[in-house]
Formats: structure tokens, C-alpha cells, sequence
């Protein structure tokens, strides 16, 4: 049917609808689309791809190499190979890929991959629709963050440590070595909680910490346990007197009084120590012996360090 006056026929007007309303469709979708020739160059792609990756318009972008949006050649090269595997066994491909926006900045992406092909199967046009993560690989970050560190101080919590500990004993025990886990508990701390109140004790256990680590060794771990407790590990001690030295440096650290929101604080504090392999063999050994140990010092009054090997009760 011809419309009068007029060439245009029904069928090319349901035609022009329909790549109209599909230009519309792509032009307002929250992904970037972007269409490949050959699986390299770049023909097409929508407005939300220039907003992305910080592309003025497209001009920039029509033309040139998937290249512009790589971190790097090597980076480029990895994922085309990726493409034209997909491609050559006619699978559909869903990849996490670190791409680059124009001014250099990285964004982590998730990218789907869709081919046209000829009828003897030759990939004409590659589609790819690719989606910024990076709100969703941050709260995947924290997450983790959550479930291996302590809330309050940032340091690792009990489950981390643990999982340091194990494996630095898979390492003794394959090189002989011997490490040493330092069981710490500040003393009297419920008085600073009870005098000064919890957002004092709170600033104070965070103190603790990063007075910890501050006398430690790179390669040691500070791990809090809950409340006033802090686990250390310390691999590679050689002999018992090089734990004595940690323990012993330690409690003269908190000899000086230490100020927190304005008050002076008088604090002490009580260390086990429990050595690998003559204290224990398994993490769960030697943290319970640690702790063992410190309560034997609670006992005979606070303010110093005793070994597990050493403690009668």
C-alpha cells in the first residue's frame, strides 16, 4: 500500500519505526554497547559508552582499535585473543575486565559478547555490552574487609589470624623453623571503660594497636581477639630470648602514661607466650596456650610476660 502523494509504503515506515525505537532503546540503556568490526574496530556505539569512558563524542571513538579503552597493548591483546576463541567455538562469552576511561583512570567492567556472523560462519560484527562494577567490587572490598578485620581498629580479627598463623606453620614445619604467638591483654582495662567511658576505651584500644605494630616487625601480624585482647605472631623467632626481647619491649612501651582525649592513662599490660614446636603444634595449641600463660601472669600480679613452658598453676 502506497501512501498518497507519497512513495513511502507501510512496511518502510514500520522499518523506520522500528530503527528508531531501537536507537532509542540503545541510546538510553545503563550499559555501554559498543559494535566491532572484525573484533577489533569500532563502529557503532551509544551514548552511555562516551559518558563511561570520558569520550566527548563519537568521533573520538568511530574508527579506531578497541585499544583506546585498555590499560595496556598486552591488555588489548589478551582480551581479542579471549573474543576470537569465544567466537571459534561459538560460545557466548561474560568476562570481569580492568578497562581504561580516556584520561588513563581504570574501572573494573563486566563485558558480554555477542557475534554476528556470515552464512559460512565468519564473525562479520562483535556486540559488546559492558557494565561499570566499580560500586559493586568496592562493596564487594568491604565485605571482605568485614569478615577479616576488626570493625573498631582495622587490624585482622580472629579468623584471619588464625588463617596466618596456619600457614606460617606450614611454612616452619617444612623449613624447621620456629615462630612464637604472644597472647597480649591490657590490665585493668574495664576501669578505663567504667572512669573515662566507652569512646575513651575505644580510642585506647585502637591506641593499643597501632602501638603493637609500631614495635614489630614487618612480617608480624597483630590480630584483635575481642575487647582488650591482641594475638601476635611472630614467625621465624630462632631462639626463645627473641620472643623474651618482643614481650619485654612491648610492656616498657605502655610504661609511659598515654593521653586519649585529654586524659593521662596509666596503663599496663600482661603477654603469654607460647612457642612452635615445643608449646604446640596446631594454631589451636599454641593461641590457647598463649592465653594460659598470660592469665598465669594476671595471677602473680600483671605488667610482664611468661612462657607456656614455664607455668605452674
Amino acid at each position: 500500500m502506497t501512501e498518497e502523494g507519497g512513495t513511502m509504503t507501510k512496511g518502510t515506515t514500520e522499518v523506520q519505526n522500528n530503527n528508531y525505537y531501537t536507537k532509542l532503546l540503545c541510546e538510553n540503556t545503563s550499559e555501554a554497547l559498543v559494535l566491532l568490526e572484525n573484533t577489533e574496530t569500532i563502529i557503532s556505539c551509544n551514548q552511555t559508552f562516551l559518558k563511561v569512558f570520558n569520550f566527548k563524542n563519537r568521533k573520538d571513538v568511530i574508527g579506531k582499535n578497541l585499544s583506546i579503552v585498555h590499560t595496556s597493548e598486552e591488555s588489548c591483546k589478551s582480551f581479542l585473543k579471549k573474543l576470537h576463541n569465544a567466537a571459534y567455538v561459538r560460545k557466548p562469552l561474560k568476562i570481569e575486565w580492568e578497562l581504561s576511561k580516556k584520561n588513563g583512570s581504570s574501572i573494573p567492567c563486566e563485558i558480554n559478547v555477542s557475534t554476528v556472523k556470515d552464512k559460512t560462519g565468519a564473525v562479520i560484527f562483535s556486540v559488546l555490552t559492558i557494565r561499570d562494577i566499580s560500586q559493586w567490587k568496592k562493596y564487594e572490598r568491604a565485605l571482605a574487609l568485614k569478615a577479616t578485620h576488626d570493625p573498631l581498629t582495622g587490624f585482622p580479627n580472629r579468623v584471619l589470624f588464625i588463617d596466618r598463623l596456619a600457614l606460617a606453620l606450614v611454612h616452619a614445619q617444612r623449613n624447621k623453623d620456629r615462630l612464637a604467638v604472644l597472647f597480649f591483654d591490657l590490665d585493668n582495662f574495664k576501669e578505663v571503660n567504667y572512669k573515662y567511658g566507652y569512646n575513651v576505651g575505644d580510642m585506647l584500644l585502637k591506641e593499643t594497636g597501632s602501638m603493637l605494630k609500631k614495635h614489630l616487625r614487618k612480617g608480624d601480624t597483630v590480630g584483635r581477639f575481642g575487647d582488650d585482647e591482641y594475638v601476635i605472631l611472630l614467625p621465624g623467632i630462632v631462639k626463645k630470648e627473641g620472643a623474651a626481647f618482643v614481650a619485654e619491649k612491648l610492656l616498657k612501651a605502655f610504661h609511659s602514661p598515654i593521653t586519649i582525649d585529654g586524659h593521662k592513662l596509666s596503663i599496663t599490660a600482661s603477654i603469654g607466650i607460647a612457642l612452635f614446636p615445643e608449646d604446640g603444634e596446631t594454631h589451636e595449641e599454641l593461641v590457647k596456650n598463649a592465653d594460659i600463660a598470660m592469665f598465669f601472669v594476671k595471677k602473680m600480679g600483671r605488667d610482664n610476660f611468661q612462657f607456656y613452658s614455664a607455668v605452674t598453676m
